[in-house]
Protein backbone atom coordinates (compact mmCIF):
# COMPACT_ATOMS: atom_id res chain seq x y z
CA UNK A 1 0.00 0.00 0.00
CA UNK A 2 1.08 3.40 -1.25
CA UNK A 3 0.74 6.72 1.37
CA UNK A 4 1.41 9.89 1.27
CA UNK A 5 3.65 11.86 3.75
CA UNK A 6 4.50 15.42 4.22
CA UNK A 7 7.08 17.00 6.22
CA UNK A 8 4.21 17.67 9.09
CA UNK A 9 4.06 13.88 9.56
CA UNK A 10 5.82 12.14 12.41
CA UNK A 11 5.92 8.79 11.28
CA UNK A 12 7.47 9.92 7.89
CA UNK A 13 10.08 11.85 9.90
CA UNK A 14 11.00 8.95 12.27
CA UNK A 15 11.16 6.44 9.47
CA UNK A 16 14.58 4.95 9.44
CA UNK A 17 16.58 5.03 5.80
CA UNK A 18 18.80 2.17 4.44
CA UNK A 19 20.51 5.17 3.13
CA UNK A 20 22.37 8.92 3.67
CA UNK A 21 19.76 10.37 1.27
CA UNK A 22 17.60 12.72 2.89
CA UNK A 23 13.81 12.73 2.72
CA UNK A 24 12.75 15.84 0.51
CA UNK A 25 12.82 18.81 2.47
CA UNK A 26 12.09 22.76 2.25
CA UNK A 27 15.31 23.86 4.08
CA UNK A 28 18.01 25.89 2.01
CA UNK A 29 21.12 25.07 0.54
CA UNK A 30 23.79 26.86 2.42
CA UNK A 31 25.23 28.29 -0.69
CA UNK A 32 26.08 31.87 -1.00
CA UNK A 33 23.70 34.02 -3.78
CA UNK A 34 25.92 35.67 -6.37
CA UNK A 35 25.11 38.14 -8.73
CA UNK A 36 26.58 37.85 -12.42
CA UNK A 37 27.52 41.06 -14.09
CA UNK A 38 27.93 41.72 -17.68
CA UNK A 39 29.48 44.62 -19.43
CA UNK A 40 28.45 46.92 -22.11
CA UNK A 41 29.86 44.46 -24.74
CA UNK A 42 28.66 41.22 -23.42
CA UNK A 43 31.85 40.56 -21.37
CA UNK A 44 31.57 38.35 -18.25
CA UNK A 45 32.94 41.38 -15.64
CA UNK A 46 32.60 38.45 -12.69
CA UNK A 47 30.61 37.65 -9.78
CA UNK A 48 29.62 39.93 -6.78
CA UNK A 49 28.16 39.18 -3.72
CA UNK A 50 24.62 40.71 -2.63
CA UNK A 51 26.31 43.77 -0.12
CA UNK A 52 27.87 44.66 -3.70
CA UNK A 53 25.45 44.63 -5.53
CA UNK A 54 23.45 47.24 -3.29
CA UNK A 55 26.20 49.68 -3.73
CA UNK A 56 25.17 49.52 -8.17
CA UNK A 57 22.34 51.98 -9.00
CA UNK A 58 18.65 51.62 -10.60
CA UNK A 59 18.36 48.37 -8.26
CA UNK A 60 15.75 46.72 -6.33
CA UNK A 61 15.87 46.98 -2.36
CA UNK A 62 14.58 45.02 -0.11
CA UNK A 63 13.13 41.49 0.07
CA UNK A 64 9.89 40.76 -1.88
CA UNK A 65 7.20 40.77 1.18
CA UNK A 66 3.04 40.90 1.15
CA UNK A 67 1.81 43.71 0.04
CA UNK A 68 5.51 45.78 -0.34
CA UNK A 69 6.13 48.81 -2.13
CA UNK A 70 9.37 48.19 -3.60
CA UNK A 71 11.23 50.87 -5.20
CA UNK A 72 13.60 51.12 -8.47
CA UNK A 73 16.69 53.33 -7.48
CA UNK A 74 15.45 55.50 -10.62
CA UNK A 75 12.21 56.24 -8.73
CA UNK A 76 9.55 53.99 -10.09
CA UNK A 77 7.69 51.92 -8.03
CA UNK A 78 6.10 48.18 -8.33
CA UNK A 79 3.92 46.06 -5.73
CA UNK A 80 4.70 42.63 -6.17
CA UNK A 81 1.66 40.73 -5.35
CA UNK A 82 1.71 38.76 -2.54
CA UNK A 83 -0.23 36.24 -4.42
CA UNK A 84 3.37 35.55 -6.17
CA UNK A 85 4.97 32.12 -5.34
CA UNK A 86 8.79 33.00 -5.07
CA UNK A 87 9.64 29.43 -3.81
CA UNK A 88 7.96 27.01 -5.88
CA UNK A 89 7.27 24.43 -3.57
CA UNK A 90 3.91 22.82 -5.65
CA UNK A 91 4.71 19.10 -4.86
CA UNK A 92 3.73 16.15 -3.36
CA UNK A 93 5.79 13.06 -2.09
CA UNK A 94 4.36 9.71 -2.18
CA UNK A 95 6.56 7.01 -0.10
CA UNK A 96 6.54 3.51 -1.56
CA UNK A 97 5.69 1.27 1.58
CA UNK A 98 5.68 -1.67 -0.22
CA UNK A 99 9.42 -2.42 0.66
CA UNK A 100 12.37 -3.66 -1.98
CA UNK A 101 10.85 -7.23 -2.08
CA UNK A 102 7.74 -6.54 -3.84
CA UNK A 103 9.50 -5.51 -7.05
CA UNK A 104 11.29 -8.19 -7.26
CA UNK A 105 8.99 -10.86 -6.47
CA UNK A 106 5.10 -9.43 -6.50
CA UNK A 107 4.98 -6.82 -8.82
CA UNK A 108 6.76 -8.88 -11.87
CA UNK A 109 4.29 -11.99 -10.95
CA UNK A 110 1.45 -12.75 -14.27
CA UNK A 111 -0.86 -11.02 -11.65
CA UNK A 112 0.24 -7.76 -11.92
CA UNK A 113 1.88 -8.01 -15.54
CA UNK A 114 -0.04 -6.59 -18.58
CA UNK A 115 0.77 -6.10 -22.24
CA UNK A 116 -2.13 -4.99 -23.67
CA UNK A 117 -2.99 -2.99 -26.90
CA UNK A 118 -5.59 -1.01 -27.03
CA UNK A 119 -7.52 -3.19 -29.79
CA UNK A 120 -7.44 -5.49 -26.48
CA UNK A 121 -8.50 -2.86 -24.15
CA UNK A 122 -9.07 0.89 -25.44
CA UNK A 123 -9.10 2.70 -21.98
CA UNK A 124 -5.96 2.60 -20.81
CA UNK A 125 -5.33 5.70 -23.12
CA UNK A 126 -8.07 7.11 -22.08
CA UNK A 127 -8.20 9.75 -19.07
CA UNK A 128 -9.64 8.30 -16.28
CA UNK A 129 -11.88 9.71 -13.12
CA UNK A 130 -9.83 8.50 -10.72
CA UNK A 131 -7.21 10.03 -11.81
CA UNK A 132 -8.59 13.85 -12.82
CA UNK A 133 -11.31 15.35 -12.74
CA UNK A 134 -12.77 14.92 -16.54
CA UNK A 135 -14.78 18.36 -16.39
CA UNK A 136 -11.54 20.20 -16.02
CA UNK A 137 -9.82 18.29 -18.86
CA UNK A 138 -12.90 18.68 -21.21
CA UNK A 139 -12.98 22.67 -20.36
CA UNK A 140 -9.13 22.82 -21.29
CA UNK A 141 -9.76 20.44 -24.52
CA UNK A 142 -12.86 22.82 -25.39
CA UNK A 143 -10.15 26.61 -25.09
CA UNK A 144 -7.55 24.74 -27.18
CA UNK A 145 -10.32 23.48 -29.93
CA UNK A 146 -11.85 27.28 -30.00
CA UNK A 147 -8.01 28.67 -30.41
CA UNK A 148 -7.45 25.72 -32.84
CA UNK A 149 -10.67 26.71 -35.43
CA UNK A 150 -9.83 30.51 -35.30
CA UNK A 151 -6.36 29.52 -36.69
CA UNK A 152 -4.62 31.46 -34.05
CA UNK A 153 -0.91 31.01 -35.05
CA UNK A 154 1.35 29.39 -33.09
CA UNK A 155 3.83 32.47 -32.94
CA UNK A 156 0.70 34.78 -31.75
CA UNK A 157 -0.76 32.43 -29.33
CA UNK A 158 3.31 31.89 -27.60
CA UNK A 159 3.84 35.36 -27.74
CA UNK A 160 0.65 35.77 -25.47
CA UNK A 161 0.85 33.70 -23.31
CA UNK A 162 4.35 34.91 -22.18
CA UNK A 163 3.17 38.11 -21.78
CA UNK A 164 0.61 37.23 -19.47
CA UNK A 165 2.77 34.42 -17.33
CA UNK A 166 4.33 35.96 -14.52
CA UNK A 167 7.15 33.76 -14.37
CA UNK A 168 8.11 34.64 -17.93
CA UNK A 169 11.33 36.76 -16.76
CA UNK A 170 12.60 32.84 -16.06
CA UNK A 171 13.30 32.59 -19.54
CA UNK A 172 16.35 35.06 -19.57
CA UNK A 173 18.68 33.82 -17.23
CA UNK A 174 22.66 32.62 -16.71
CA UNK A 175 22.05 29.33 -18.51
CA UNK A 176 21.61 27.69 -21.73
CA UNK A 177 17.73 27.18 -20.96
CA UNK A 178 14.79 27.61 -19.26
CA UNK A 179 15.43 23.37 -18.60
CA UNK A 180 18.44 24.67 -15.94
CA UNK A 181 16.08 26.85 -14.18
CA UNK A 182 13.26 24.11 -13.88
CA UNK A 183 16.08 21.70 -12.11
CA UNK A 184 17.02 24.43 -10.01
CA UNK A 185 14.09 24.97 -8.86
CA UNK A 186 13.22 21.28 -8.09
CA UNK A 187 17.16 20.99 -6.23
CA UNK A 188 15.98 24.33 -4.45
CA UNK A 189 13.04 22.36 -3.04
CA UNK A 190 14.23 18.09 -2.69
CA UNK A 191 18.04 18.68 -3.07
CA UNK A 192 18.02 16.57 -6.02
CA UNK A 193 21.37 17.28 -7.08
CA UNK A 194 22.72 19.10 -4.12
CA UNK A 195 22.65 16.28 -1.98
CA UNK A 196 25.16 14.45 -3.88
CA UNK A 197 27.62 17.60 -3.59
CA UNK A 198 28.96 15.78 -0.57
CA UNK A 199 30.54 13.00 -2.52
CA UNK A 200 33.73 12.53 -4.16
CA UNK A 201 32.84 12.44 -7.80
CA UNK A 202 29.07 13.03 -9.42
CA UNK A 203 28.48 10.78 -11.89
CA UNK A 204 25.06 11.85 -14.01
CA UNK A 205 23.73 11.62 -17.48
CA UNK A 206 21.42 13.75 -19.09
CA UNK A 207 18.50 12.49 -21.69
CA UNK A 208 18.00 14.58 -23.90
CA UNK A 209 17.42 18.26 -21.92
CA UNK A 210 16.69 21.21 -23.89
CA UNK A 211 20.52 22.61 -25.16
CA UNK A 212 22.01 20.16 -22.57
CA UNK A 213 20.08 22.54 -19.46
CA UNK A 214 19.93 19.89 -17.37
CA UNK A 215 24.03 19.27 -17.84
CA UNK A 216 24.77 22.85 -17.21
CA UNK A 217 22.90 23.39 -14.25
CA UNK A 218 23.96 20.17 -12.62
CA UNK A 219 28.06 21.15 -13.68
CA UNK A 220 27.70 24.45 -12.48
CA UNK A 221 26.69 23.18 -9.34
CA UNK A 222 29.10 21.06 -9.21
CA UNK A 223 31.78 23.97 -10.16
CA UNK A 224 29.83 25.74 -7.05
CA UNK A 225 30.72 23.47 -4.27
CA UNK A 226 34.01 22.52 -5.80
CA UNK A 227 33.41 19.20 -6.38
CA UNK A 228 34.37 16.60 -9.57
CA UNK A 229 31.59 15.66 -11.84
CA UNK A 230 31.27 13.63 -14.90
CA UNK A 231 28.02 13.46 -17.37
CA UNK A 232 26.80 11.80 -19.90
CA UNK A 233 24.61 13.33 -22.70
CA UNK A 234 21.97 11.45 -24.70
CA UNK A 235 20.48 13.99 -27.42
CA UNK A 236 18.40 13.69 -30.33
CA UNK A 237 19.02 14.96 -34.00
CA UNK A 238 18.77 18.38 -33.41
CA UNK A 239 20.46 18.65 -29.97
CA UNK A 240 23.96 17.59 -30.39
CA UNK A 241 27.15 19.22 -29.46
CA UNK A 242 25.12 21.38 -26.84
CA UNK A 243 28.97 21.00 -24.57
CA UNK A 244 30.07 23.49 -26.70
CA UNK A 245 27.86 26.28 -25.74
CA UNK A 246 27.40 25.72 -21.76
CA UNK A 247 28.68 28.17 -19.21
CA UNK A 248 32.53 27.99 -19.73
CA UNK A 249 32.28 27.63 -15.09
CA UNK A 250 30.91 23.86 -16.29
CA UNK A 251 34.48 22.83 -18.06
CA UNK A 252 31.90 20.54 -20.33
CA UNK A 253 34.80 19.58 -22.41
CA UNK A 254 36.49 17.68 -19.93
CA UNK A 255 33.73 16.37 -17.50
CA UNK A 256 30.18 15.64 -20.53
CA UNK A 257 30.76 12.91 -22.57
CA UNK A 258 27.93 13.27 -25.34
CA UNK A 259 26.70 10.25 -26.94
CA UNK A 260 26.24 10.60 -30.73
CA UNK A 261 23.85 8.14 -32.65
CA UNK A 262 23.43 7.66 -35.91
CA UNK A 263 21.11 10.66 -36.98
CA UNK A 264 17.70 9.30 -38.38
CA UNK A 265 17.89 6.11 -36.73
CA UNK A 266 15.04 7.10 -33.98
CA UNK A 267 17.03 8.17 -31.86
CA UNK A 268 15.79 7.54 -27.51
CA UNK A 269 13.05 5.39 -29.20
CA UNK A 270 15.40 2.88 -30.67
CA UNK A 271 16.38 -0.08 -28.53
CA UNK A 272 19.77 -0.34 -30.03
CA UNK A 273 20.73 2.89 -29.53
CA UNK A 274 19.55 2.40 -25.89
CA UNK A 275 21.87 -0.78 -25.95
CA UNK A 276 24.44 1.01 -27.58
CA UNK A 277 23.99 4.18 -24.88
CA UNK A 278 24.00 2.09 -22.01
CA UNK A 279 27.31 -0.43 -22.66
CA UNK A 280 28.69 3.24 -23.61
CA UNK A 281 27.98 4.70 -19.84
CA UNK A 282 29.03 1.24 -17.98
CA UNK A 283 32.63 1.03 -19.74
CA UNK A 284 33.37 4.39 -19.19
CA UNK A 285 31.98 4.68 -16.00
CA UNK A 286 33.88 1.55 -14.41
CA UNK A 287 31.01 -0.33 -13.85
CA UNK A 288 30.46 2.12 -10.58
CA UNK A 289 26.81 3.27 -11.04
CA UNK A 290 25.26 6.37 -11.80
CA UNK A 291 24.44 8.65 -8.93
CA UNK A 292 21.47 10.77 -11.03
CA UNK A 293 19.51 10.51 -14.55
CA UNK A 294 17.93 13.52 -15.95
CA UNK A 295 15.47 13.06 -18.48
CA UNK A 296 13.39 15.44 -20.87
CA UNK A 297 12.24 15.34 -24.78
CA UNK A 298 12.54 19.17 -26.17
CA UNK A 299 10.80 18.38 -28.87
CA UNK A 300 7.61 16.56 -27.28
CA UNK A 301 5.77 19.79 -26.79
CA UNK A 302 5.69 22.43 -30.17
CA UNK A 303 3.03 24.09 -29.03
CA UNK A 304 0.64 24.08 -25.65
CA UNK A 305 -2.17 24.48 -28.38
CA UNK A 306 -2.03 21.55 -29.56
CA UNK A 307 -4.74 18.40 -29.01
CA UNK A 308 -3.57 15.01 -27.60
CA UNK A 309 0.24 15.73 -28.11
CA UNK A 310 0.75 14.59 -24.12
CA UNK A 311 -0.06 11.40 -24.65
CA UNK A 312 3.16 10.94 -26.96
CA UNK A 313 5.14 10.85 -24.37
CA UNK A 314 4.51 7.26 -23.63
CA UNK A 315 7.46 5.71 -25.43
CA UNK A 316 9.64 8.42 -24.01
CA UNK A 317 8.79 8.21 -20.85
CA UNK A 318 9.70 3.73 -21.05
CA UNK A 319 12.86 4.52 -23.09
CA UNK A 320 14.05 6.82 -20.33
CA UNK A 321 13.26 4.60 -17.24
CA UNK A 322 15.06 1.56 -19.12
CA UNK A 323 17.86 3.41 -18.97
CA UNK A 324 18.03 5.26 -15.69
CA UNK A 325 16.80 1.63 -14.09
CA UNK A 326 20.01 0.06 -16.11
CA UNK A 327 22.43 2.60 -14.91
CA UNK A 328 21.46 3.68 -11.18
CA UNK A 329 23.40 3.17 -8.01
CA UNK A 330 21.44 1.56 -5.30
CA UNK A 331 20.65 5.02 -3.76
CA UNK A 332 20.36 6.79 -7.24
CA UNK A 333 17.77 9.30 -8.12
CA UNK A 334 16.05 9.41 -11.62
CA UNK A 335 14.07 12.92 -12.75
CA UNK A 336 11.97 13.21 -15.96
CA UNK A 337 9.27 15.14 -17.30
CA UNK A 338 5.55 14.25 -17.86
CA UNK A 339 2.76 15.73 -19.86
CA UNK A 340 0.05 14.43 -18.40
CA UNK A 341 -0.90 11.65 -15.34
CA UNK A 342 -4.32 11.35 -16.35
CA UNK A 343 -4.50 7.38 -18.12
CA UNK A 344 -4.31 4.72 -17.04
CA UNK A 345 -1.57 3.65 -18.81
CA UNK A 346 0.61 7.16 -17.49
CA UNK A 347 -0.09 6.11 -13.76
CA UNK A 348 0.67 1.91 -14.58
CA UNK A 349 3.97 3.21 -15.83
CA UNK A 350 4.59 5.50 -12.87
CA UNK A 351 3.48 2.90 -10.63
CA UNK A 352 6.09 0.25 -12.30
CA UNK A 353 9.33 2.96 -11.68
CA UNK A 354 7.98 4.28 -8.08
CA UNK A 355 7.83 0.62 -6.78
CA UNK A 356 11.70 0.53 -7.63
CA UNK A 357 12.10 3.47 -5.60
CA UNK A 358 11.89 4.46 -1.96
CA UNK A 359 9.95 8.03 -2.52
CA UNK A 360 8.58 9.88 -5.26
CA UNK A 361 7.14 13.40 -5.54
CA UNK A 362 5.06 14.94 -8.56
CA UNK A 363 6.74 18.43 -8.65
CA UNK A 364 5.63 21.54 -10.80
CA UNK A 365 8.25 23.98 -11.50
CA UNK A 366 7.39 27.55 -11.44
CA UNK A 367 9.39 27.64 -14.61
CA UNK A 368 6.71 25.48 -16.64
CA UNK A 369 4.49 27.78 -18.78
CA UNK A 370 0.67 28.01 -17.18
CA UNK A 371 -0.67 26.97 -20.41
CA UNK A 372 1.01 23.27 -20.19
CA UNK A 373 0.04 20.75 -17.83
CA UNK A 374 4.15 19.46 -17.47
CA UNK A 375 5.50 18.21 -14.70
CA UNK A 376 8.57 16.56 -12.98
CA UNK A 377 8.42 13.14 -11.24
CA UNK A 378 11.12 12.77 -8.92
CA UNK A 379 12.19 9.27 -8.19
CA UNK A 380 14.55 9.30 -4.91
CA UNK A 381 16.68 6.69 -3.32
CA UNK A 382 16.74 3.44 -5.80
CA UNK A 383 16.06 0.77 -3.19
CA UNK A 384 15.92 -2.61 -5.03
CA UNK A 385 17.20 -4.78 -8.36
CA UNK A 386 15.37 -3.02 -11.11
CA UNK A 387 16.30 -5.60 -13.72
CA UNK A 388 12.61 -7.09 -14.40
CA UNK A 389 10.70 -4.11 -14.34
CA UNK A 390 13.36 -2.73 -16.97
CA UNK A 391 13.22 -5.84 -19.00
CA UNK A 392 9.29 -5.27 -19.14
CA UNK A 393 9.42 -2.06 -19.54
CA UNK A 394 12.36 -3.03 -22.72
CA UNK A 395 9.46 -5.63 -24.12
CA UNK A 396 7.33 -3.05 -24.34
CA UNK A 397 8.71 -0.59 -26.41
CA UNK A 398 10.27 -3.14 -28.28
CA UNK A 399 6.28 -3.88 -29.08
CA UNK A 400 5.47 -0.70 -29.88
CA UNK A 401 8.28 0.29 -32.32
CA UNK A 402 6.70 -2.81 -33.94
CA UNK A 403 4.14 -1.91 -36.88
CA UNK A 404 0.78 -2.13 -35.73
CA UNK A 405 0.60 -2.29 -31.81
CA UNK A 406 -0.34 0.70 -29.60
CA UNK A 407 0.06 0.04 -25.59
CA UNK A 408 -3.10 0.58 -23.97
CA UNK A 409 -1.54 -1.39 -20.00
CA UNK A 410 1.52 -2.25 -18.55
CA UNK A 411 0.25 -3.64 -15.06
CA UNK A 412 -3.87 -5.17 -14.09
CA UNK A 413 -5.41 -2.09 -13.20
CA UNK A 414 -7.87 -4.30 -11.65
CA UNK A 415 -5.19 -5.15 -8.90
CA UNK A 416 -3.48 -1.07 -9.22
CA UNK A 417 -6.68 0.48 -8.13
CA UNK A 418 -7.78 -2.16 -5.91
CA UNK A 419 -4.79 -2.68 -3.12
CA UNK A 420 -2.96 0.76 -4.36
CA UNK A 421 -5.84 3.72 -4.34
CA UNK A 422 -3.81 5.94 -2.36
CA UNK A 423 -1.10 6.38 -5.34
CA UNK A 424 -3.71 6.93 -7.41
CA UNK A 425 -5.30 9.60 -5.34
CA UNK A 426 -2.12 11.48 -5.07
CA UNK A 427 -2.43 11.70 -9.10
CA UNK A 428 -5.73 12.19 -8.97
CA UNK A 429 -5.21 15.45 -6.26
CA UNK A 430 -2.41 16.81 -7.92
CA UNK A 431 -3.64 16.83 -11.31
CA UNK A 432 -6.69 18.83 -9.48
CA UNK A 433 -3.94 21.12 -8.41
CA UNK A 434 -2.90 22.37 -12.08
CA UNK A 435 -5.75 21.71 -14.12
CA UNK A 436 -8.02 24.70 -13.49
CA UNK A 437 -4.58 27.32 -13.31
CA UNK A 438 -3.86 25.81 -17.03
CA UNK A 439 -7.79 26.42 -18.07
CA UNK A 440 -7.41 29.55 -16.69
CA UNK A 441 -4.27 30.36 -18.53
CA UNK A 442 -5.77 29.31 -21.34
CA UNK A 443 -8.92 31.00 -21.07
CA UNK A 444 -7.02 34.49 -20.33
CA UNK A 445 -4.55 33.95 -23.63
CA UNK A 446 -7.48 33.63 -25.85
CA UNK A 447 -9.37 36.48 -24.10
CA UNK A 448 -6.39 38.87 -24.40
CA UNK A 449 -5.91 37.45 -28.52
CA UNK A 450 -9.64 38.54 -28.66
CA UNK A 451 -9.64 41.66 -27.64
CA UNK A 452 -6.21 42.28 -29.91
CA UNK A 453 -4.46 43.75 -26.70
CA UNK A 454 -0.96 45.14 -27.00
CA UNK A 455 2.01 42.24 -26.45
CA UNK A 456 5.92 42.14 -25.89
CA UNK A 457 7.98 39.70 -25.98
CA UNK A 458 10.51 40.63 -23.83
CA UNK A 459 9.61 40.54 -20.12
CA UNK A 460 7.93 43.40 -18.15
CA UNK A 461 9.29 44.88 -15.34
CA UNK A 462 7.36 42.79 -13.21
CA UNK A 463 7.97 39.81 -14.87
CA UNK A 464 12.11 40.68 -14.76
CA UNK A 465 11.25 41.56 -10.40
CA UNK A 466 9.40 38.07 -10.31
CA UNK A 467 12.16 36.16 -11.80
CA UNK A 468 15.23 38.24 -9.85
CA UNK A 469 13.34 37.05 -6.69
CA UNK A 470 13.16 33.34 -7.71
CA UNK A 471 16.79 33.54 -8.61
CA UNK A 472 18.06 34.68 -5.46
CA UNK A 473 15.66 32.21 -3.85
CA UNK A 474 17.25 29.75 -5.39
CA UNK A 475 20.41 30.73 -5.27
CA UNK A 476 21.11 30.82 -8.89
CA UNK A 477 23.08 34.03 -10.31
CA UNK A 478 21.38 37.08 -10.86
CA UNK A 479 22.71 38.68 -14.08
CA UNK A 480 23.08 42.77 -14.40
CA UNK A 481 24.57 45.20 -16.73
CA UNK A 482 27.82 47.14 -15.69
CA UNK A 483 24.77 49.71 -14.43
CA UNK A 484 22.52 47.47 -12.70
CA UNK A 485 19.95 46.55 -14.94
CA UNK A 486 18.75 43.43 -14.69
CA UNK A 487 19.78 41.21 -18.41
CA UNK A 488 16.35 40.25 -20.04
CA UNK A 489 17.95 38.87 -23.33
CA UNK A 490 20.82 37.00 -22.13
CA UNK A 491 19.73 33.30 -22.09
CA UNK A 492 23.28 31.77 -21.90
CA UNK A 493 25.60 34.32 -23.70
CA UNK A 494 27.48 35.24 -20.39
CA UNK A 495 30.67 33.33 -21.86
Amino acid sequence: MSALYTDDDTDYNNTKLESGVYPPTLATIPLPVMFLVIGPDGENIGLITPEERLQMPDQPRGRFQKNNTQRQGNGGQFTLDETIDTIGKVYMVVSNTNGPAFAETQLVSSDWLRMMSDQESADGRRSSEMLANLGQLQTIHTCKEAMLKKNIPPEKFTETAQWLNPYAGLSHNFFVSVSAVALGNIDFNLRTVSEYMGQNKLRFVDLGSSRGGFSEYILWRASLCHRDARGWFFGSDGNVNVGDKLNRQCRAAERLDEFHQTPGSGGILNTANIDAFVSHVKRSSSGDGIDLVVAEVDNIEPSDLGLGHEKLQYSYSMAQSIIALRLLRRGGTFVFKVHELSTKLSAELLFLVHACFERVAIFRSLASRPTSAERFIVCNHLFTDPTRVADHLYAALTKVNSRGFKLSHLVSWTKLSTEHGQFLETMYRFSNMIAPKQAQSLQAVANHIQQNKFTRTSPTRRQSEVAIACFTNWQIPVVYSRNGLFIVNNNGNNK
